[in-house]
């Protein structure tokens, strides 16, 4: 009788995305439970940590598809954009925000790409592991005609937005915002980027530099957007990006926490 109790509580705290409260319950009743409810269960926390090392140790010789999307870079980000609405799911609304800007980056370099064929790190250069604009890559010669009437489109987008241009700086979401807003065409896509950069940056300075208790009211209050409303314009930013998702991959937490469910 307790261990099915245990095991109840184990399943509410799958579902809550709690991953390491059902392993601490799981080890309680070992004895009761499959080898492969433990690999599942880590693996759904190293996911949830977005580290694909730990995910594929684990589901080694487990026969689950726990990632729906398979190229690198795109699931990356939309696993980015997964974890972060689990964090709004759980009302965890200040991690919420903070997490906001590293998806922000990833995901207008590559509207930038899908959308404009522009890659940004061609006009830049890698020091350690961050990428930092390059005046002499802005300002090379002998490029291809389209190439070359894209370049200067691009210099002329930060001379319009900076007195003094660009300068060799990390690059930023702010930055992307002006390139996208200079070459987007769509009303709709180019307002829409601009309003969750508008978001990201003020309350997530806000969050940062300030004692304050996020609530969803807060956000409402400093942005005028439910996080729900952000979390789709995010969620149609993944669309612009070129990362084709099935409506069912959004669910893919659910559908995974009702597979270990299935093997308990």
């Amino acid at each position: 009788l307790l261990s099915e109790i245990k095991k109840e509580i184990l399943l509410k705290h799958v579902h809550a995305y709690d991953y390491v409260a059902a392993l601490q319950i799981a080890e309680t009743i070992e004895q009761d439970l499959p080898d492969e409810i433990f690999h599942l269960l880590r693996a759904a926390n190293w996911r949830l940590k977005l580290h694909n090392p730990g995910i594929t140790e684990e589901m080694e010789e487990i026969k689950y598809e726990m990632l729906p999307i398979k190229d690198d870079a795109k699931r990356a980000i939309f696993e980015g954009v997964l974890a972060l609405e689990i964090k709004l799911k759980k009302e965890e609304y200040g991690d919420f925000l903070r997490y906001i800007t590293p998806i922000m980056a990833e995901l207008f370099y590559h509207i930038l790409r899908e959308q404009c064929q522009i890659d940004v790190y061609k006009y830049c250069i890698k020091e350690r592991n961050a990428y930092k604009w390059s005046n002499e890559k802005l300002n090379q010669k002998n490029l291809k005609e389209e190439e070359e009437k894209k370049r200067v489109r691009i210099v002329q987008a930060f001379q319009k937005a900076y007195k003094t241009g660009i300068r060799e700086t990390e690059v930023s979401s702010e930055q992307m915002v002006r390139l996208l807003e200079e070459f987007i065409t769509d009303k709709k896509k180019r307002e829409e980027l601009k309003a969750l950069r508008t978001v990201e940056r003020d309350v997530r300075n806000l969050a940062a530099h300030q004692i304050v208790a996020v609530t969803k009211e807060w956000i409402k209050r400093k942005t005028g957007y439910e996080p729900e409303e952000i979390m789709k314009m995010i969620k149609r930013a993944v669309e612009y990006a070129g990362i084709c998702v099935k409506k069912e991959d959004w669910k893919s937490y659910d559908n995974m926490n009702d597979y270990i469910e299935s093997c308990i």
